[in-house]
C-alpha cells in the first residue's frame, strides 16, 4: 500500500470517519438539530455520525436549550470536525469563534462572525470544501431533522424554502412530539404529505396512521445505539467475591424519570438484604441518599467505559405516559446490562423487540418482587451472565445498525435517486 494511502486511511480512523465521507459524489445533506456538538448521548452521536459517513453533511443548530454544553474539543476527532468551518448566526453565540481555528497571524482562518443574523438559528457546521458563500437551503438534496420540534422550527424559519418531498422526520418521543397531548399538537394537523417519516416506536406508528396517513412511514423502532461494525462485548462473568453494581442515569426531567422512586428503592434494598454487596449508582439528576453514589452526568465516551467495566444492572424507571421511548436506558442493554424497567404499555411487544432473559418489570404495586430479582443477580452470578448474554445479543438484533441508520440512510438516497418510498414495517 502506498505511503500516502496508509498515511490518509490512518488520519481517517483517528477522526472517526471514513475517508469515503469526503466522496465529491456524496448528495449534500442538511442535518437539523437542537444541541450538536454535544458529547452526551449515543443515539444522537451515532446519528449524527452514520449521515456524516454516508452523505456530505452539513448541521443547522435550529434553537439550543442553555443546558446543552458546546463539545467541540471532545468531538473533534471522533466527528471529523476539523473538516468544518463554523457559521454563527446569534451573536451572543460569538465567542464560539475560537472553534475555527487561527492562522499564522493569529486570527481565525475563517470568521463566522459574517453569518451573524443571516439565518435565524444558532449556528451551523458547513463542509468547508463549500467555501464561505452564502447559505443556500435550496442547494441540499435533502434536509433530515432530529425531532418534530426541528422541523417545525426550520419551515417556518426558511417560509417553506425547501420542497416536503425532500424532508425527513426521525420521530423520537419529545422534541415536539406529544402523541397523548392533542393540544400541543393541534398544530402539526396540516402536515404536507410528501415528508419522509421515521417513527421510534409503536404508538408513534399508530398516531402517523391516524393524522399523517399520506406520509410515507418508514418504522425504525429504537434509537442508534450502536455504530456500524459495532460487535457486542460480553461482559466478565463475576466471581464468588465481585459484589453487584446497579446505574441509574437521567439528565431530564427526575420526576418524569423515576429518579426518587430509584433512591426509595435502594434504601429499601439495604434495609432488606444489609449483607449483600451491591452498590448502586445515580448519574446525572439523582436525589441525595446514603445508600446511592452520586455521580455527574457523564460524557458518553466516558459513560460507555462505566458501563462495559463496571455496570451490571441498570434501572429505566420512566413514569409519563408515552412521553418517551422505551425503553430508556439502550446505551446501558447493548453492553450486556440486564435491565429493569417500568413497562405501562406493552412497548417491548408493540415495538417488536421481544427482550425476555434480562428484562424483569418493574411495577411500582408490587416492589418487593423487583427487590427479589435484584437479589436473586446478586447471589447467583451464573443467571447473571446467562441474562447478560441474552438481553445484549438481542438488542444487536434490534438495534443494529442495519436496523436503525442504514434504514434511514437508504431511505433518503432512494428519495434523491428519484425512487419511490413507501411505508415500511418494522421487522422484529
Amino acid at each position: 500500500m502506498p505511503s500516502s494511502l496508509l498515511a490518509l486511511l490512518i488520519l481517517a480512523s483517528f477522526a472517526g470517519v471514513s475517508p469515503s465521507s469526503s466522496n465529491t459524489t456524496a448528495p449534500r445533506v442538511l442535518l437539523v438539530d437542537a444541541v450538536f456538538p454535544n458529547k452526551l448521548a449515543a443515539w444522537r452521536l451515532n446519528e449524527v455520525l452514520a449521515f456524516m459517513e454516508r452523505f456530505d453533511t452539513d448541521i443547522l443548530v435550529v434553537s439550543r436549550p442553555s443546558r446543552f454544553t458546546f463539545d467541540w474539543e471532545a468531538l473533534r476527532l471522533s466527528h471529523g470536525l476539523d473538516r468544518y468551518n463554523l457559521l454563527i448566526f446569534s451573536p451572543h453565540l460569538n465567542y464560539l469563534n475560537v472553534h475555527n481555528g487561527v492562522g499564522m497571524d493569529y486570527k481565525p482562518r475563517f470568521d463566522g462572525r459574517k453569518f451573524n443574523r443571516a439565518v435565524r438559528a444558532e449556528y451551523m457546521l458547513r463542509l468547508r470544501k463549500y467555501g464561505d458563500g452564502p447559505v443556500r437551503f435550496q442547494d441540499y438534496a435533502a434536509v433530515h431533522h432530529i425531532f418534530l420540534h426541528c422541523w417545525d422550527y426550520f419551515n417556518t424559519m426558511s417560509h417553506g424554502l425547501v420542497p416536503a418531498w425532500k424532508q425527513s422526520i426521525h420521530l423520537y418521543p419529545g422534541g415536539g412530539m406529544r402523541a397523548g397531548d392533542a393540544w400541543r399538537m393541534s398544530k402539526f394537523k396540516s402536515m404536507p404529505e410528501d415528508v419522509l417519516l421515521f417513527p421510534t416506536q409503536g404508538f408513534l406508528s399508530d398516531y402517523c396512521r391516524k393524522h399523517w396517513p399520506k406520509c410515507p412511514t418508514i418504522p425504525v423502532y429504537g434509537a442508534p445505539y450502536l455504530r456500524q461494525g459495532q460487535e457486542p462485548v460480553p461482559k466478565r462473568k463475576h466471581g464468588p467475591t465481585d459484589g453487584l453494581v446497579v446505574c441509574f442515569s437521567s439528565i431530564g426531567n427526575m420526576r418524569e424519570k423515576g429518579a426518587r422512586l430509584y433512591v426509595q428503592l435502594a434504601e429499601k434494598y439495604h434495609r432488606i438484604y444489609p449483607n449483600d454487596n451491591v452498590t448502586f449508582y445515580g448519574v446525572g439528576g439523582v436525589p441525595a441518599s446514603p445508600a446511592v453514589m452520586t455521580m455527574k452526568a457523564l460524557p458518553q465516551s466516558v459513560l460507555d467505559e462505566f458501563y462495559r467495566n463496571k455496570v451490571d444492572v441498570y434501572f429505566n424507571l420512566e413514569r409519563t405516559r408515552l412521553g418517551n421511548g422505551w425503553p430508556l436506558g439502550g446505551e446501558a442493554v447493548v453492553h450486556g446490562i440486564v435491565l429493569f424497567s417500568t413497562e405501562r404499555f406493552q412497548q417491548n411487544l408493540r415495538n417488536g423487540f421481544y427482550f425476555d432473559e434480562g428484562l424483569t418489570i418493574v411495577d411500582e404495586r408490587f416492589l418487593a418482587s423487583t427487590l427479589e430479582a435484584l437479589h436473586e443477580y446478586a447471589v447467583n452470578p451464573e443467571k447473571l451472565y446467562r441474562h447478560s448474554r441474552a438481553i445484549q445479543q438481542r438488542a444487536f438484533q434490534v438495534w443494529g445498525y442495519d436496523r436503525q441508520m442504514k434504514v434511514i440512510l437508504d431511505a433518503i438516497m432512494s428519495r434523491n435517486q428519484g425512487s419511490n418510498v413507501s411505508s415500511g414495517k418494522f421487522e422484529p
